[in-house]
Order: C-alpha cells, then sequence, then structure tokens
C-alpha cells in the first residue's frame, strides 16, 4: 500500500470517518480544531510523500536513460555481428523494459493523486477537505469489499 494511502486512512481515523457512511445517514460535525490539525498533519505528510515519490521517479528515470545509452552503445559496438544484437533486443529484455515502463506509470499515478489531494487540503476549508478526501478515499482508494 502506498504511503499517501496509508497518511489518508491515519487522517480519516483522526477525523473519527474510518468506516464508509451509507447513505442517508448525517455524519456528527468534528470540532474545528481536530479538522484543522488533522488538515495539517495530512498536508505535511503528503509533501513528505511528494518529495520522496519525485527523488525516486528521477532516479527511475536517470538509470532508464542510462540502460537505454548503455544498450545503443552496445548495439553500435556489435553492429557487425547481427547473433549479438538478436541476442540484446530478445524477450527478454523487452519485457523487463514492460515491467520498467509499468512500475514507472504507477510511480507517476501516485504523484499526480499525491499532487491533486495536495492542493485540495491547501486550498479547501478542513470541513469541505474532510468531506472530499473520505468520499475520494472510499471511492477510489479503499479495497473494494463486496
Amino acid at each position: 500500500m502506498s504511503r499517501y494511502v496509508q497518511s489518508i486512512q491515519t487522517y480519516l481515523r483522526e477525523i473519527g470517518e474510518a468506516e464508509p457512511k451509507k447513505l442517508g445517514v448525517a455524519a456528527e460535525p468534528s470540532a474545528l480544531e481536530i479538522l484543522t490539525g488533522a488538515q495539517n498533519s495530512l498536508e505535511r505528510r503528503l509533501r513528505e510523500d511528494a518529495k520522496s515519490t519525485d527523488r525516486i521517479i528521477v532516479v527511475a528515470v536517470v538509470l532508464l536513460c542510462c540502460l537505454f545509452f548503455a544498450g545503443l552503445g552496445l548495439v553500435f559496438y556489435y553492429r557487425d555481428s547481427p547473433g549479438h544484437v538478436a541476442a540484446m533486443f530478445g524477450g527478454g529484455s523487452f519485457l523487463s523494459l514492460l515491467g520498467i515502463v509499468g512500475w514507472l506509470r504507477k510511480l507517476w499515478f501516485d504523484k499526480r493523486t499525491m499532487d491533486l489531494l495536495l492542493v485540495l487540503v491547501q486550498s479547501m476549508s478542513p470541513a469541505d477537505a474532510a468531506k472530499v478526501l473520505a468520499t475520494f478515499y472510499f471511492g477510489a482508494l479503499s479495497p473494494k469489499t463486496t
């Protein structure tokens, strides 16, 4: 589970929204001090998670570029030996690149989600942010139980 999802779970527990609400049941209003404190701590945790995710993305992209240039260099070095070039571009290396790209896509999605949540937390009142984050968590992030 991603760290930002754990941060949202902690936030929801702090404000008393650990369970999804049924339609028609009014939620009890939380105290403004509790909502503000929980919102500030969530914002701090999201900022920290966003910084670490930025670093991971930069390192992953740099390593992927290094792999690309190393492969390009090997292709030019072995350009007169088609057997070596075919071995370098065999199915295994292509499948590993698909895995790397899939991992980068997940990182990118997590980064965009953290940025969206950070903007929401910063721009909304604590009561509105609590409603939006609870709805987002239980609608998109929590495991579905049927």
